[in-house]
C-alpha cells in the first residue's frame, strides 16, 4: 500500500495487479472551459492497516476520499466513501485507477 493506494498484489513473485485508485470532480468533462472548476492539490495520507483493512485518504481542493482496501488471499475488495468539500452538489464523479 501507497499514499496513492494499491500499489501491487503479488503472489509468487508474478504480479496480479498495480496501480492506485483515486476519485475526482468529472463535471469538467461535460462542461465549458469557463464553467469549469479545478479539483485542486491532492494530499494522499496511508493509514496503519488493521487485519485485512488498509485505508487511504485523498483529499483534493473539492473532494475527500477514504477508500478501504480489504484483502481476502488473492482478492481486494475497493469501497470509497466520498465528501464533497463544496457548497454545491458535485454531479459527476470520476475514478482512474
Amino acid at each position: 500500500m501507497t499514499a496513492e493506494g494499491l500499489a501491487a498484489i503479488r503472489v509468487a513473485g508474478r504480479t496480479l495487479a498495480s496501480g492506485g485508485w483515486s476519485v475526482f470532480n468529472a463535471e469538467p468533462w461535460f462542461k465549458t472551459a469557463a464553467a469549469r472548476r479545478e479539483t485542486g492539490p491532492v494530499e494522499r495520507r496511508p493509514s496503519k492497516c488493521s487485519g485485512r483493512t488498509c485505508p487511504v485518504t485523498q483529499a483534493g481542493g473539492q473532494i475527500v476520499s477514504t477508500t478501504d482496501y480489504t484483502f481476502d488471499r488473492e482478492d481486494v475488495t475497493i469501497s470509497a466513501r466520498i465528501e464533497n468539500r463544496i457548497r454545491r452538489a458535485i454531479n459527476v464523479l470520476g475514478f482512474s485507477a
